[in-house]
């Protein structure tokens, strides 16, 4: 009998610049090209903050201001063969440029307006939006 997997713990960073919302071609061989938040697994003893900070500079090459302690929002992401939650934080721009730092797991980073954002997202931020978030009105 196959045990139920797991459920991990995944921190997502919203960085906002102006009106826009940075978005990641995410590169996975089961489910395709989805857009998405800098995101990684919350690592044993690390705090959402430090977290969040490695995950957006490791993967993105860009300086932030965290503005959440707390996540703004949560979702609960059942794929097929795997189980998330995913805490999400919003974070501010404050300077650098874009870089593909991990292209086997990105394809590139693009800027978006919220109320336009590029399709087909990744399920968090799919089941981010059917809550109607909007990062802007907090």
């Amino acid at each position: 009998m196959k045990s139920d997997p797991e459920v991990e713990v995944e921190l997502s960073g919203i960085i906002l610049n102006g009106k826009n919302v940075l978005f990641g071609e995410r590169i996975n061989p089961q489910r395709g090209i989805t857009y998405g938040f800098p995101s990684k697994k919350l690592r044993a003893r690390e705090t959402f903050e430090i977290g969040l900070y490695r995950d957006i500079e490791e993967e993105t090459g860009l300086k932030v201001q965290i503005i959440d302690k707390t996540p703004c929002a949560v979702t609960n992401d059942l794929f097929q063969d795997e189980h998330y939650v995913t805490l999400f934080f919003r974070s501010q721009y404050i300077g650098g440029k874009t870089k593909n730092t991990e292209s086997e797991k990105w394809k590139g980073w693009h800027w978006f307006r919220w109320d336009r954002h590029p399709s087909p997202l990744y399920l968090p931020i799919q089941n981010l939006i059917k809550q109607e978030y909007d990062p802007f009105k907090i």
